[in-house]
């Protein structure tokens, strides 16, 4: 099997998330899985540099352990658990979404120190390349800063202020003075936080290197709001 048992109590991973702002399950990808995964990835990351191509993320789905990550309906229902705190009521299902995120060159640099809340409760990450410097492309986090938000709207306005050119100099300054917490990666490693709740980013690495996460978002708190199916259907 590529992917362990996960046999943690999702009410005890739910208090460490609320209590340190992340948890982690440690070698949750197999190693085969995993070298396998890092291989394929790593090649056509190469290619789409020297080509200038996009990448195929399909294929990665398809050839790595990330499709029975996708399909695993013992860890679907264990991130249901865990964010069952949150639930005003059940969501009509799918409500998880799933994205390989492959970063290097310009590309990376522009998508790094980004800080933003997720639309989604809770954020789950494996790690599958991380630059050599143990020190870069780290998970920024200021954890479980804000509540659940009872309306979109107000969830909106939380991203706007986040995201204006005030806010996020203000947050790459605090991190630059190492006054954030600051999460490394592990390759293979399993890493659970409230996105909704924490404002978060990767941290800058070198342009030469490749960071590879793949992210599983759950659950969508907003997902029955009419303003946001009204706002949707015009983007």
């Amino acid at each position: 099997m590529p992917l362990s048992q996960i046999d943690h109590d999702p009410e005890i991973v739910a208090r460490r998330i609320d209590e340190n702002g992340f948890d982690v399950i440690e070698n949750y990808v197999s190693t085969p899985a995993l070298e396998q995964a890092q291989r394929f990835i790593a090649e056509r990351a190469d290619d789409c540099k020297s080509t200038g191509s996009h990448f195929d993320q399909e294929a990665a789905h398809k050839n790595t352990f990330l499709q029975d990550w996708h399909d695993d309906e013992r860890f679907i229902d264990f991130c249901r658990e865990v964010s069952s705190g949150y639930y005003e009521k059940t969501p009509p299902p799918p409500n998880w979404k799933p994205s390989l995120r492959v970063l290097s060159g310009e590309h990376g640099q522009s998508h790094s120190q980004l800080f933003h809340y997720d639309s989604y409760v809770l954020t789950a990450m494996i790690p599958i390349l991380m630059p050599r410097c143990p020190d870069s492309a780290q998970l920024i986090l200021i954890p479980n800063v804000r509540s659940m938000r009872p309306s979109y709207l107000i969830n909106v306005f939380d991203k706007l202020i986040v995201d204006s050119p005030l806010a996020q100099r203000f947050f790459k300054q605090r991190n630059k003075n190492k006054r954030l917490k600051r999460v490394p990666l592990i390759p293979g490693n399993l890493y659970l936080f409230w996105g909704y709740r924490s404002i978060h980013a990767s941290d800058s690495f070198d342009p030469a290197e490749t960071r590879c996460t793949a992210i599983m978002h759950f659950y969508d708190y907003h997902k029955q709001s009419k303003l946001k199916r009204f706002l949707s259907a015009y983007r």
